[in-house]
């Protein structure tokens, strides 16, 4: 999973990406949180991933290998209220992140 969650209002919830207060990209077959449905496919190992959040424009965008591979856009994103920080939820044994800036 990456994207983005509310720190705030996230602290009292279980799962960021099935609690609404998250926007996220399930990087195992492509779908979007929250109820967004699909788009791209899984994510493999190696892959260069880039995740460009614009709060501004209320958009989360997925760059895989250069090449974009989905657009996250939700009514959460534009709440000025949030605090968001970014969301990674590692789901395999062995995933590793390298911070790329």
């Amino acid at each position: 999973m990456l994207g983005v969650t509310d720190i705030t209002k996230q602290k009292a919830a279980q799962n960021s990406y099935t609690s609404s207060n998250a926007v996220a990209y399930y990087c195992q077959n492509g779908y979007k949180y929250p109820n967004m449905g699909n788009e791209g496919a899984a994510i493999n190992q190696g892959d260069i991933v880039d995740v460009n959040v614009e709060l501004r424009n209320s958009v989360i965008k997925i760059v895989v290998n250069g090449a974009a591979r989905a657009t996250l856009t939700h009514a959460i994103l534009a709440d000025t209220t949030r605090i968001f920080v970014p969301y990674v939820d590692m789901c395999n044994n062995g995933d590793i992140i390298e911070w790329c800036y």
